[in-house]
């Protein structure tokens, strides 16, 4: 048999090693331009940077070939046992599509910045906002470079399980215990790498429970989702403020939702707002944010589940976790029977996209499915919550948009103020609609 997929493992990973060059390449490059106070300097550092560019989508681009060889490969050994296999291949194609889904975010940030840098130089004098551009690439790289040594630690551990099975002439012999082995090795890899295996296993759920969890839909337009409301105070440290906390201003949590909602049907938007039980009932108990809520519901917009208590998941025990789970959902039936709306689609999205530890995660999965949930992560964040996020950061990371493409935001008086229309119209734009009606 000529197949040999270790091989082909290894040119991948030597083609991200290439992409790591690059990057840090086009890093040191960002930061010349922001040293260097002559103009016609900076115009040429960023001519590079713009050619270092290019080699950084050629080596992404090499190495998605070569995984994809390797998927050809493990694709023939399926026929020994295609139930194995196929998931080794799953295991591979996940962490392959987040990474150039990530390559292609950054790549496109990256132009757009430095086509804004390059009119800054032709203005003949010094901005400020080179620096501020500059840390919005690094922090960019950052993530980018935390993608590709994620996908590297999977794809060594693949080759070392495959290269011994190559040299015991198993492969041929027992595609179970090829996938057994395989499987052992990245297990145990990303064990000893993570030290904390929920932290590994987050990878392996995309094929345990890939049918059940949605990042991006197979229908037209882009839909805005809004989390952690709804508000119900003023000061923005409390971020995960408990029933029990009265320390909140309900009248300005009422006034931001209002803003909210006028701003989405102004560009005819419609929305999802995954809600926190608690802050659901303390805001059901003032009448004219409840009957705000009770019409935002009635002109279609929807809510999800975002939990009860808005505490990580992987932080709770079994009985915790169907508490959060159940307890918000009779609050949001509440609301439906209240507004005289059938409640025909049950969505539910983790605290912080935090799954439950892996040993539990199987029956909260089948709990969310019995009770009739999708459950709904997102494809696009803009980091909304971070204090000095503006809004040329928010629209930039949005790039590229796609059809079904899932955008997380937050109910924060900044976001309501400021980000939601321009986001809406950056949709617009684009040629998507925003005022499909989910159902």
């Amino acid at each position: 048999m000529s197949i040999k997929p270790e091989k082909h493992v290894k040119v991948a990973i030597k083609w991200f090693a290439t992409e790591f060059k690059f990057l840090e390449k086009l890093h040191q490059e960002l930061l010349e331009v922001e040293k260097d106070n002559n103009i016609d300097h900076k115009a040429k550092k960023i001519e590079k940077a713009l050619l270092i560019l290019r080699y950084i989508g050629k080596s992404e681009r090499t190495a998605e070939r070569k995984l994809l060889t390797v998927k050809e490969d493990l694709k023939v050994l399926a026929t020994l046992s295609p139930k194995e296999v196929s998931e080794i291949i799953m295991t591979i194609e996940v962490p392959e599509k987040k990474l150039i889904a990530g390559s292609s975010q950054y790549m496109g940030n990256l132009r757009s910045g430095i086509k804004h840098l390059i009119k800054l130089s032709n203005d003949r004098k010094v901005h400020p906002e080179i620096k501020k551009l500059t840390q919005q690439f690094n922090k960019e790289e950052r993530d980018l470079i935390e993608e590709v040594e994620n996908l590297e630690k999977w794809l060594k551990a693949l080759e070392l399980g495959l290269s011994r099975l190559s040299k015991r002439k198993f492969l041929i012999k027992s595609g179970v215990l090829a996938a057994g082995v395989v499987g052992f090795s990245l297990g145990y890899y990303a064990t000893k790498k993570y030290r904390v295996f929920h932290r590994a296993s987050g990878l392996l759920d995309h094929f345990l429970f890939s049918s059940q969890e949605i990042n991006k839909l197979d229908e037209k337009g882009v839909y805005i989702t809004i989390d952690d409301g709804p508000w119900i105070h003023n000061d923005k440290k409390d971020l995960h403020m408990q029933e029990e906390n009265k320390n909140f201003d309900i009248d300005f949590g009422c006034a931001n939702f209002i803003s909210l909602i006028n701003n989405l049907n102004k560009v005819g938007a419609k929305a999802v707002f995954f809600w926190v039980g608690k802050r659901l009932k303390i805001a059901l108990k003032h009448p004219k944010y409840r009957a705000n809520i009770i019409k935002a519901v009635q002109q279609g917009f929807v809510i999800g589940n975002h939990s009860l208590s808005h505490i990580p998941f992987s932080k709770l025990n079994k009985k915790q976790l169907v508490t959060e789970i159940k307890s918000n959902d009779s609050i949001i039936e509440e609301v439906y029977r209240l507004a005289g709306v059938k409640r025909t689609l049950k969505l539910f999205r983790f605290p912080y996209g935090d799954r439950p530890l892996f040993f539990l995660r199987k029956e909260v999965y089948n709990l969310l499915n019995e009770m009739g949930y999708l459950l709904w992560f997102w494809s696009k964040d803009p980091e909304d919550w971070k204090p000095k996020k503006e809004i040329n950061d928010i629209l930039a990371s949005l790039n590229p948009l796609n059809q079904g493409d899932i955008i997380l935001i937050h109910e924060f008086p900044k976001t309501v103020n400021e980000f939601v229309g321009p986001i809406c119209k950056k949709i617009k734009s684009g040629g998507f609609s925003v005022d499909k009606k989910i159902t």
